[in-house]
């Protein structure tokens, strides 16, 4: 149970948020990395910034990321979004401090990620929902690629078993 996602989606793009507010649900928590924005990207895409614009209308909108102060900073100074660097995922004490300080209700929240074994375990952990994504690029150091290929093997069986409700079309790799 702690490796499966509440929904999945292709991208960011592809995620239903009509139906995400329909659940009451109205704080999105983003991984940054494979998940808004290509790991090399140092700057917001004009498609994220409209994006992340548009959400603001109806979310509360932060990051939380394993990458480092200056990485995340950087990317979210440009969004004007709240965010938490070096969280350490899918271990929590860093997280629940966050989360306390903000205020936050857990059953209002949505964790989006890429990865099974740190961004969903990390949301299943804290008991809120989730949506996994496909990662936006195969630039990955190599700890994260041979995770993939354990992850992928996750995925199939998820999809074949029906355990994860779909947004759109969604292709598993």
């Amino acid at each position: 149970m702690k490796k499966i996602p509440t929904w999945w989606a292709n991208s960011i793009y592809d995620i239903d948020y009509d139906l995400l507010k329909r659940e009451g649900k109205d704080v999105l928590f983003f991984d940054l990395d494979n998940t808004i924005t290509k790991p090399k990207n140092k700057k917001p895409t004009k498609e994220e910034i409209e994006l992340i614009e548009n959400l603001r209308n109806d979310f509360k909108i932060y990051v939380i990321s394993n990458n480092n102060e200056k990485r995340v900073g950087e990317y979210c100074k440009d969004l004007n979004i709240k965010y938490l660097s070096m969280a350490l995922k899918p271990l929590l004490f860093r997280t629940k401090k966050f989360f306390k300080d903000e205020k936050l209700d857990k059953s209002k929240i949505v964790f989006i990620g890429d990865q099974i074994y740190t961004d969903v375990k990390f949301a299943r952990r804290l008991k809120v929902d989730c949506i996994l994504l496909e990662r936006i690029s195969d630039d990955e150091p190599w700890n994260v690629k041979l995770k993939r290929k354990l992850e992928s093997r996750l995925k199939k069986k998820f999809k074949k078993l029906s355990l994860v409700k779909e947004m759109g079309e969604v292709h598993v790799k």
